[in-house]
């Protein structure tokens, strides 16, 4: 069957998909925020008890091993996931020895936390390449359409992701021009997570075309202004607050011809 799929798709990496005619929304934020709402995910877990869950179903597993002779083998299975393998050495405590590290100040759970923690992240960055290797770098023409959305600000939420990915999903159903380019083709010698940076913004982006949207985006522009601003004030030369003026000015006729774009849309 696999070789079936493999001779179907002409690629030996995958087999074709089960809608042909298909385009996918990837919502992207920068590395950073990303990472923090990982470490928030990971909280959320604990705080909803996960660590009792955990303790529960070792101490039933073992008691079953010991009733058919057997021994609990953690190179296997379960015990491999993320947010178990790390709490083996706690877990594998007696309740003396937790009663005792409880007083200690948990230093187990403290560090398997962090552990958890550093190998939710690794995850994310093995899922992020896995999406270029199969949609952006390998057959790309033939590959369906990747549209970036960008999640970085929670409070943009319904402009800088549900109301783009309306406009692209509908103007892809109806075969209208998209009004937004799909995301570049990923080379193989550009590397996958965190080799872009805004100084300006202090952002990281996981690629060169969401870095590029980055700085082309009114956000950006704006934190841009508000720097040269700063400087132009701070240091009273004449020709910054000459640069300043026009810059500002380039600003506000990109925001005009944005918004007449918005209105012929609309």
């Amino acid at each position: 069957m696999l070789d079936e799929q493999h001779s179907k798709s002409g690629s030996s990496f995958r087999g074709t998909l089960r809608f042909p005619k298909s385009c996918f929304l990837w919502i992207q934020c920068d590395k950073e925020a990303l990472e923090r709402r990982l470490d928030a995910r990971v909280d959320s877990m604990l705080a909803a008890g996960m660590l009792n869950e955990l303790s529960q179903f070792h101490a039933h597993y073992s008691q079953q091993c010991k009733l058919h002779h057997q021994e609990i083998d953690y190179q296997l299975g379960v015990f491999q996931s993320i947010g178990f393998k790390e709490f083996r050495d706690h877990l594998t405590l007696s309740e003396d020895e937790r009663a005792t590290a409880a007083a200690d100040g948990n230093q187990l759970v403290e560090k398997a936390i962090e552990e958890m923690k550093c190998a939710t992240r690794q995850y994310s960055r093995r899922q992020i390449k896995w999406i270029q290797n199969r949609f952006l770098r390998r057959d790309f023409e033939r590959n369906p359409p990747v549209y970036g959305l960008d999640g970085t600000e929670l409070s943009e939420w319904e402009t800088d992701v549900v109301d783009k990915a309306v406009r692209i999903v509908d103007a892809f159903l109806k075969d209208d021009p998209v009004p937004q380019k799909r995301l570049a083709q990923v080379n193989a010698s550009e590397q996958l997570y965190g080799q872009f940076r805004c100084e300006t913004c202090s952002q990281e982006f996981v690629s060169h075309q969401q870095h590029q949207e980055h700085l082309a985006s009114r956000r950006h522009k704006k934190r841009v202004q508000s720097e040269r601003r700063r400087q132009a004030t701070s240091t009273g030369d004449p020709a910054k607050q000459s640069t300043f003026r026009e810059f500002q000015l380039s600003i506000e006729n990109d925001e005009s011809q944005s918004s007449t774009s918005d209105s012929e849309q609309h």
